[in-house]
Protein backbone atom coordinates (compact mmCIF):
# COMPACT_ATOMS: atom_id res chain seq x y z
CA UNK A 1 0.00 0.00 0.00
CA UNK A 2 1.01 3.57 -0.36
CA UNK A 3 -0.53 6.93 0.28
CA UNK A 4 -0.24 10.08 -1.72
CA UNK A 5 1.43 12.96 0.08
CA UNK A 6 -1.00 15.10 2.05
CA UNK A 7 -1.01 18.78 1.13
CA UNK A 8 -2.00 19.67 4.71
CA UNK A 9 -0.66 17.47 7.49
CA UNK A 10 -3.06 16.48 10.27
CA UNK A 11 -0.60 17.51 12.99
CA UNK A 12 2.69 19.30 13.39
CA UNK A 13 5.77 17.75 14.93
CA UNK A 14 5.09 19.70 18.13
CA UNK A 15 1.45 18.53 18.25
CA UNK A 16 2.48 14.91 17.75
CA UNK A 17 5.03 15.21 20.54
CA UNK A 18 2.32 16.58 22.81
CA UNK A 19 -0.14 13.82 21.97
CA UNK A 20 2.43 11.02 22.01
CA UNK A 21 5.24 12.15 24.30
CA UNK A 22 8.62 10.50 23.87
CA UNK A 23 11.58 10.44 26.25
CA UNK A 24 14.00 13.33 25.91
CA UNK A 25 16.68 10.92 24.67
CA UNK A 26 14.43 9.82 21.79
CA UNK A 27 13.67 13.43 20.84
CA UNK A 28 17.42 14.09 20.70
CA UNK A 29 17.83 11.10 18.39
CA UNK A 30 15.17 12.52 16.07
CA UNK A 31 16.86 15.91 16.09
CA UNK A 32 20.21 14.30 15.25
CA UNK A 33 18.64 12.60 12.22
CA UNK A 34 17.44 15.86 10.65
CA UNK A 35 20.69 16.29 8.72
CA UNK A 36 19.58 13.44 6.45
CA UNK A 37 16.93 15.73 4.96
CA UNK A 38 19.60 18.01 3.48
CA UNK A 39 20.87 15.21 1.24
CA UNK A 40 17.60 13.85 -0.14
CA UNK A 41 16.00 15.46 -3.22
CA UNK A 42 12.46 16.73 -2.90
CA UNK A 43 9.60 15.29 -4.89
CA UNK A 44 10.88 11.71 -5.03
CA UNK A 45 9.76 8.48 -3.46
CA UNK A 46 10.71 7.81 0.15
CA UNK A 47 10.55 5.16 2.83
CA UNK A 48 10.79 5.53 6.60
CA UNK A 49 11.86 2.26 8.19
CA UNK A 50 11.74 1.49 11.88
CA UNK A 51 9.57 1.52 14.97
CA UNK A 52 8.36 5.07 14.48
CA UNK A 53 5.78 7.17 16.25
CA UNK A 54 5.21 9.59 13.41
CA UNK A 55 7.67 12.28 14.44
CA UNK A 56 10.51 11.79 11.99
CA UNK A 57 8.02 10.57 9.39
CA UNK A 58 6.29 13.95 9.59
CA UNK A 59 9.61 15.69 9.03
CA UNK A 60 10.08 13.60 5.89
CA UNK A 61 6.68 14.60 4.58
CA UNK A 62 7.02 18.27 5.47
CA UNK A 63 10.52 18.70 4.09
CA UNK A 64 10.71 16.35 1.10
CA UNK A 65 7.13 16.45 -0.19
CA UNK A 66 7.50 13.04 -1.84
CA UNK A 67 5.13 11.86 -4.53
CA UNK A 68 4.62 8.62 -2.66
CA UNK A 69 5.76 7.56 0.79
CA UNK A 70 5.99 4.16 2.43
CA UNK A 71 6.03 3.81 6.22
CA UNK A 72 7.46 0.48 7.34
CA UNK A 73 7.06 -0.34 11.02
CA UNK A 74 8.78 -3.66 11.74
CA UNK A 75 8.03 -3.44 15.46
CA UNK A 76 4.28 -2.88 15.73
CA UNK A 77 3.39 -3.70 12.11
CA UNK A 78 1.45 -0.44 12.31
CA UNK A 79 2.93 1.14 9.24
CA UNK A 80 1.07 1.66 6.01
CA UNK A 81 3.29 -0.80 4.18
CA UNK A 82 4.40 -4.04 5.78
CA UNK A 83 4.87 -7.75 5.21
CA UNK A 84 7.07 -9.84 2.93
CA UNK A 85 7.30 -7.12 0.27
CA UNK A 86 9.60 -5.01 2.46
CA UNK A 87 12.62 -6.76 0.94
CA UNK A 88 11.34 -6.07 -2.58
CA UNK A 89 10.84 -2.40 -1.78
CA UNK A 90 14.38 -1.92 -0.50
CA UNK A 91 16.17 -4.30 -2.89
CA UNK A 92 17.02 -1.60 -5.49
CA UNK A 93 19.09 0.25 -2.87
CA UNK A 94 21.40 -2.73 -2.24
CA UNK A 95 21.59 -5.56 0.27
CA UNK A 96 19.20 -5.56 3.21
CA UNK A 97 19.85 -6.76 6.74
CA UNK A 98 17.09 -6.90 9.36
CA UNK A 99 18.08 -6.62 13.01
CA UNK A 100 16.07 -7.47 16.11
CA UNK A 101 16.18 -4.02 17.71
CA UNK A 102 17.26 -0.50 16.90
CA UNK A 103 20.19 -0.70 19.30
CA UNK A 104 21.73 -3.36 17.03
CA UNK A 105 22.25 -0.67 14.41
CA UNK A 106 25.22 0.55 16.45
CA UNK A 107 26.94 -2.77 15.73
CA UNK A 108 25.96 -2.51 12.06
CA UNK A 109 27.54 0.94 11.95
CA UNK A 110 30.73 -0.37 13.54
CA UNK A 111 30.98 -3.33 11.18
CA UNK A 112 29.77 -1.95 7.88
CA UNK A 113 29.19 1.78 8.15
CA UNK A 114 32.78 2.34 9.24
CA UNK A 115 34.01 -0.79 7.48
CA UNK A 116 35.31 0.77 4.25
CA UNK A 117 37.85 2.75 6.29
CA UNK A 118 39.20 -0.51 7.73
CA UNK A 119 39.75 -1.88 4.23
CA UNK A 120 41.42 1.33 3.07
CA UNK A 121 43.60 1.24 6.19
CA UNK A 122 44.79 -2.28 5.36
CA UNK A 123 45.38 -1.32 1.74
CA UNK A 124 47.47 1.62 2.97
CA UNK A 125 49.61 -0.78 4.98
CA UNK A 126 50.04 -3.14 2.02
CA UNK A 127 51.04 -0.23 -0.20
CA UNK A 128 53.60 0.94 2.36
CA UNK A 129 55.04 -2.56 2.59
CA UNK A 130 55.17 -2.76 -1.22
CA UNK A 131 57.28 0.39 -1.39
CA UNK A 132 59.56 -0.82 1.41
CA UNK A 133 60.04 -4.10 -0.49
CA UNK A 134 61.06 -2.33 -3.70
CA UNK A 135 57.83 -1.90 -5.63
CA UNK A 136 56.23 1.49 -6.28
CA UNK A 137 53.00 2.72 -4.68
CA UNK A 138 50.95 2.19 -7.85
CA UNK A 139 52.03 -1.43 -8.07
CA UNK A 140 51.27 -1.93 -4.40
CA UNK A 141 47.83 -0.43 -4.83
CA UNK A 142 47.06 -2.60 -7.85
CA UNK A 143 48.14 -5.78 -6.07
CA UNK A 144 46.36 -4.90 -2.80
CA UNK A 145 43.05 -4.06 -4.46
CA UNK A 146 43.17 -7.15 -6.67
CA UNK A 147 43.87 -9.27 -3.59
CA UNK A 148 40.90 -7.85 -1.69
CA UNK A 149 38.65 -8.18 -4.74
CA UNK A 150 39.57 -11.82 -5.31
CA UNK A 151 39.46 -12.82 -1.64
CA UNK A 152 36.06 -11.23 -0.95
CA UNK A 153 34.62 -12.75 -4.14
CA UNK A 154 35.78 -16.19 -3.01
CA UNK A 155 34.42 -15.65 0.50
CA UNK A 156 31.01 -14.66 -0.93
CA UNK A 157 30.69 -17.61 -3.28
CA UNK A 158 32.35 -20.48 -1.40
CA UNK A 159 30.01 -20.64 1.58
CA UNK A 160 32.91 -21.74 3.78
CA UNK A 161 34.02 -19.99 6.94
CA UNK A 162 36.79 -17.38 6.56
CA UNK A 163 39.07 -19.33 8.91
CA UNK A 164 38.72 -22.39 6.67
CA UNK A 165 39.60 -20.39 3.57
CA UNK A 166 42.55 -18.82 5.37
CA UNK A 167 43.84 -22.22 6.51
CA UNK A 168 43.71 -23.52 2.95
CA UNK A 169 46.05 -20.83 1.67
CA UNK A 170 48.35 -20.93 4.69
CA UNK A 171 50.94 -23.67 4.25
CA UNK A 172 52.83 -24.33 7.46
CA UNK A 173 56.32 -22.88 7.15
CA UNK A 174 55.42 -20.91 4.02
CA UNK A 175 55.27 -17.18 3.32
CA UNK A 176 51.62 -16.75 4.30
CA UNK A 177 52.25 -18.63 7.54
CA UNK A 178 55.13 -16.25 8.31
CA UNK A 179 52.85 -13.24 7.81
CA UNK A 180 49.89 -14.63 9.80
CA UNK A 181 52.01 -15.76 12.75
CA UNK A 182 53.62 -12.31 12.85
CA UNK A 183 50.19 -10.64 12.92
CA UNK A 184 49.04 -13.06 15.63
CA UNK A 185 52.12 -12.28 17.71
CA UNK A 186 51.41 -8.56 17.37
CA UNK A 187 47.76 -9.01 18.38
CA UNK A 188 46.35 -7.71 15.11
CA UNK A 189 43.07 -9.63 15.33
CA UNK A 190 42.50 -8.56 18.94
CA UNK A 191 43.23 -4.94 17.98
CA UNK A 192 40.67 -5.10 15.16
CA UNK A 193 38.01 -6.54 17.47
CA UNK A 194 38.68 -3.83 20.07
CA UNK A 195 38.53 -1.16 17.36
CA UNK A 196 35.07 -2.32 16.25
CA UNK A 197 33.83 -2.31 19.84
CA UNK A 198 35.11 1.26 20.14
CA UNK A 199 33.20 2.21 16.98
CA UNK A 200 30.04 0.60 18.34
CA UNK A 201 30.34 2.49 21.62
CA UNK A 202 30.89 5.76 19.78
CA UNK A 203 27.80 5.10 17.62
CA UNK A 204 25.82 4.52 20.80
CA UNK A 205 27.08 7.78 22.30
CA UNK A 206 26.21 9.73 19.18
CA UNK A 207 22.74 8.22 19.13
CA UNK A 208 22.13 9.32 22.70
CA UNK A 209 23.16 12.88 21.88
Amino acid sequence: MHRETLSVLPASLEESTSLYPLPESELRRIDLRKWILNYVPKGGVGAEVGAFRGHFSELLLQWLEPRKTWFIDTWTQGGEFYGSDKEALLAPTGQTLWVAQEADLDAVTALSGSGPAYVFYFVEAMMQAAVEMGLDAAQGRQLALATFRGATALAETSGEAPETLRARVTSKGGTTHAAITTMDALGVKEAIVKALHAAQERARELGQG
